[in-house]
């Protein structure tokens, strides 16, 4: 019975030599799978614009205003064509309708292709 142990541990033994001559000769890793460094902010604060930056180019006075003169016919959300987002427009008696966010003006079918009613 000591003989069987004995055969079965040489086998064992020259099967794991076998193995570690077999993972030595696999390509090393080239470390592409390591994480890229991390981009570090500056240690001082970004300058300030010098001017103020308009979020809005119409406010309420100028509403009020377009309004009066009857430049404005009504106000209503559509999907504003350069953010691609639902955002509220002034539609103008010539067709046209202005983005109260972003100033980004349409004409002609675009007015009635993307506008809808409502806040949904």
């Amino acid at each position: 019975m000591n003989e069987r142990i004995t055969a079965g541990a040489g086998v064992l033994m020259a099967g794991l030599s076998l193995l570690t001559g077999i993972t030595r000769l696999w390509p090393a890793p080239t470390g592409r799978h390591r994480a890229k460094p991390v981009l570090l902010l500056p240690d001082q604060p970004f300058a300030l614009p010098a001017s103020p930056v308009r979020h809005a180019p119409l406010d309420e006075a100028v509403l009020e205003q377009l309004l009066d003169n009857g430049d404005v016919l009504a106000n209503e959300f559509a999907t504003c064509p350069a953010e691609g987002l639902r955002r509220f427009h002034a539609f103008y008696r010539n067709g046209i309708r202005k983005c109260w966010t972003c100033g980004q003006q349409a004409a002609g079918d675009a007015i009635a292709a993307t506008t809808t009613r409502g806040n949904s």
